[in-house]
């Protein structure tokens, strides 16, 4: 609400359940907003990954060396 903000997105890969429990609590705080997931979504390498962040500026804890957050 304070950004106005229609759609929020995660970096789960679809292995695991955390993308239940993001997905959950995005919906349960806002139910109107639409959930997209990325790398699950189009099925990124953890490598593909890193480099769409690198391309688009975005602040990420990994690095190809060290690729686990």
């Amino acid at each position: 609400k304070k950004h106005n903000a229609g759609i929020v997105a995660h970096g789960c890969t679809g292995k695991g359940n955390d993308q239940v429990r993001f997905e959950a609590g995005i919906s349960a705080l806002g139910p109107d907003l639409k959930c997209i997931a990325p790398v699950r979504d189009y099925a990124m390498t953890r490598d593909k990954a890193i480099a769409f962040c690198e391309e688009k500026n975005l602040p990420i804890a990994t690095t190809k060396k060290s690729p686990y957050s």
